[in-house]
């Protein structure tokens, strides 16, 4: 009887030795996994406040097994008549396609808050009376009050004083085509559209529709 226990002892041992000796950790991502860094240049043209306007900016983070990128961005106005300032930032979330066909697809989404100033539509800037800004009802008197407000204004631009300023929270989701120039650099073309929170009243003159070009830049 003891002779027996002993063996069986001994084989339970022996197997479960064996059962651990060849057990695995189940990972999400399976075999070699190549990982980097990505930085990209990025130029966005959109519709603000009513006009066309530009940013420029960049974004960039870790991208894992050539497929998710996690980093963080941020933009800046670099002109535009609907409004004198707006900077945001946050994360960035980028998924690629597909990414070594030589024509590839990204989704790409940021999520953060920032800054703008509006102008205010009132239409007595620096350069009123200098053209057609306001209705002439024949008479010295009209004339006369157009000269007086202009004179008035070269001082102090009331397009300004009456600005407006806010802060707010943006999410902004995009779609991009990507063409691999080169393993390191890639052309990415796309658009998205801009959602604006916690603006108030100025919400739906800060959100619109976006278009970018991005030159990415990978290193693996």
């Amino acid at each position: 009887m003891r002779i027996f226990l002993t063996t069986l002892v001994l084989l339970s041992i022996s197997v479960l030795s064996s059962a651990q000796g060849s057990a695995s950790t189940e990972t999400l991502l399976k075999g070699d996994v190549d990982n980097g860094f990505l930085f990209a240049p990025d130029f966005k043209f959109t519709d603000l406040n009513g006009s066309f306007a530009s940013l420029v900016g960049g974004y960039g983070g870790w991208v894992i097994d050539k497929k998710i990128l996690i980093g963080g961005g941020v933009y800046t106005l670099a002109n535009g008549s609907g409004a004198d300032g707006m900077t945001y930032g946050g994360g960035v979330f980028e998924y690629f396609i597909n990414q070594g066909s030589l024509v590839n697809v990204s989704v790409r989404g940021l999520v953060g808050g920032g800054n703008a100033t509006l102008d205010s539509g009132f239409p007595f800037g620096r350069d009123f009376g200098r053209g057609n800004d306001f209705p002439s009802f024949g008479g010295r008197g009209s004339r006369g009050f157009v000269d007086l407000t202009r004179r008035f204004s070269e001082d102090f631009n009331l397009d300004d004083i009456f600005a407006t300023q806010t802060s707010f929270f943006i999410a902004e989701p995009e779609v991009n085509v990507i063409l691999n120039i080169s393993e390191r650099f890639r052309l990415g073309v796309g658009g998205g559209y801009r959602f604006i929170g916690g603006a108030g009243r100025l919400q739906n003159r800060l959100d619109g529709f976006t278009a970018n070009v991005a030159l990415k830049m990978t290193f693996f």
